[in-house]
């Protein structure tokens, strides 16, 4: 099954700055695991 989506220039090019992804299509298909750019957080537990 085949879908045609339209995205917006200025946040592709901004997604590309995060992402590792080559093409556009790798961009959409990219696995939505961002450890490469989160920061750890330590959380207490009260």
């Amino acid at each position: 099954m085949r879908t045609n989506i339209v995205l917006e220039e200025d946040i592709v090019r901004e997604a590309f700055k995060y992402s590792r992804a080559k093409t556009k299509k790798d961009l959409i298909h990219e696995d939505t695991d961002f450890d490469h750019i989160a920061k750890p957080v330590k959380l207490r537990m009260y």
